[in-house]
């Protein structure tokens, strides 16, 4: 357990006590389970693109509520690679981070993190299976570090299974100035 700026106690999940994610701070609005599972599973591989203004209902009450106090300089949605985004006509996280920067009236940069190497779906992985998939998988360019550099990044995702991708994307932000990196999931596996 650990004391945030704000006084705050947080209690650290196993593994995150283990190996330190490099972000900073996670918080996901609901369990990977039920409905919530269906909703998700429908929205990111059936192009039932209309749930996502649902699941930001989820992710924006989760934003207030956790980083209602935090100061958020733009929001960052995980990236998908190229070659995924073009198969899947849609990267879901860009989707829930478009919707959640308007409605918080923050900006949305999804250009200053990119996925640089093509990983295979981690659904059947386990964690230290994930951890070695996405490792180096991330990088902010150079020429993005003004919008990096100082700043506080709330990383968008849509579902957070062992942390290990927000971790990477995390690193990849920080190494490229970024002061702090927050997640936020729609949900947590």
């Amino acid at each position: 357990m650990e004391s945030t700026s704000t006084g705050t106690v947080v209690a650290e999940c196993g593994p995150c006590h283990r190996r330190h994610p490099k972000y900073d701070l996670a918080r996901s609005a609901a369990e990977f389970k039920g409905p919530v599972r269906e909703v998700l599973h429908k929205f990111k591989y059936n192009n039932a693109t209309w749930l996502c203004r649902d699941l930001v209902d989820l992710l924006e009450g989760c934003a207030i509520a956790h980083y209602g106090n935090e100061r958020i300089d733009c929001i960052c949605p995980v990236p998908l690679y190229p070659v995924k985004e073009r198969s899947r006509g849609y990267n879901q996280a860009v989707l829930l981070g478009s919707e959640l920067g308007r409605r918080l009236k923050i900006p949305i940069l999804p250009d200053i993190l990119v996925r640089c190497r093509n990983t295979p779906t981690q659904t059947r992985m386990n964690a230290d299976e994930r951890r070695e998939n996405v490792s180096g998988a991330f990088l902010s360019p150079l020429k993005r570090r003004p919008w990096t550099y100082g700043r506080n990044v709330l990383l968008v995702d849509d579902v957070m299974t062992t942390g290990s991708t927000l971790s990477e994307c995390a690193a990849a932000l920080k190494a490229n100035g970024a002061e702090r990196v927050l997640a936020i999931t729609v949900a947590r596996d």
